[in-house]
């Protein structure tokens, strides 16, 4: 029987969002509200879709992974809520919403965005016990805590360069995007039990799957905001359309030879992996 990949991934969708929202507890109401709402806005959920459907693959339960997966998403909405205030994108709107810095305040939005990321460490602490967990949950919080290092060594990177060269994008959209992409499939790993060798090769996909996915990112600005003249760091806007697509699919067959190199064979790990370049949902 043919599985529906697309059935299976919004499943899990459903069953991680509530999970999820059992999490945003906070009952101070204007701190409580503004993580509520920068949190449930909506989007595509890619990173802990990625994380469970690899740490399925792997061997590991939905339960265990469902932990980490929460994390990775906590930690990715503290990112927006962030690179949306004025003194870095200065962005009003957040997937079709004003921003979390629009509805409430500059000031709540700084706060909400630094209490998931608070958030995101608990709950990598608060596994429910299973002998053999301990040291995955450490593994788990020393990983998240270095990709988020250089994801802020990523946006820092893109505040201090102003005329990019390809290398240089490159190396940003490793940091940026790559960072969290590749810390989703390292936790998978952790929590399966993988070895050392196989957490790098996670890290090294997560690299290829981060750069396929921006440079797509890239593309749909380029076409989708028009009015917008000059783009400092966007490689379509850059290189051209034609190159931009051509590297995307590069990085994205990269990504899928990491997974066969890795072992992994999954639809599910596959679709996402296709759909950093296609985006479907």
């Amino acid at each position: 029987m043919k599985m529906d990949i697309k059935k299976y991934l919004e499943d899990k969708k459903s069953l991680f969002e509530e999970k999820l929202e059992q999490f945003l507890n906070e009952k101070s109401s204007i701190l409580g509200d503004s993580i509520r709402y920068s949190v449930m806005s909506g989007g595509k959920r890619f990173r802990p879709l990625l994380l469970i459907s690899i740490g399925e693959s792997l061997g590991a339960s939905f339960n265990e992974l469902v932990y980490p997966a929460c994390a990775i998403e906590l930690i990715h909405t503290s990112t927006l809520i962030h690179d949306d205030l004025p003194a870095l994108d200065n962005d009003d709107w957040r997937r079709g919403k004003p921003a979390t810095h629009k509805v409430f305040s500059e000031g709540v939005a700084l706060l909400a965005g630094d209490f998931l990321i608070a958030l995101a460490f608990t709950l990598l602490s608060l596994f429910p016990h299973k002998n053999g967990l301990e040291f995955a949950k450490l593994k788990a919080i020393s990983i998240l805590g270095e990709e988020l290092k250089n994801l802020l060594k990523g946006q820092a990177f893109e505040l201090s360069v102003n005329s990019p060269s390809e290398d240089e994008i490159i190396y940003l959209y490793i940091l940026k995007t790559g960072s969290l992409i590749s810390a989703s499939a390292k936790l998978a790993g952790v929590f399966a039990g993988v070895d050392e060798h196989s957490i790098e090769s996670l890290k090294n996909f997560g690299s290829n799957l981060g750069l396929a996915f921006q440079i797509t990112d890239d593309i749909l600005d380029l076409f989708q905001d028009q009015k917008k003249k000059t783009y400092a760091f966007n490689y379509a806007y850059l290189f051209g359309h034609e190159n931009a697509r051509t590297k995307a699919l590069y990085f994205r067959d990269k990504a899928l030879e990491d997974l066969k190199a890795l072992g992994i064979k999954s639809l599910a790990v596959e679709h996402l992996v296709n759909l950093s370049v296609e985006r479907e949902i």
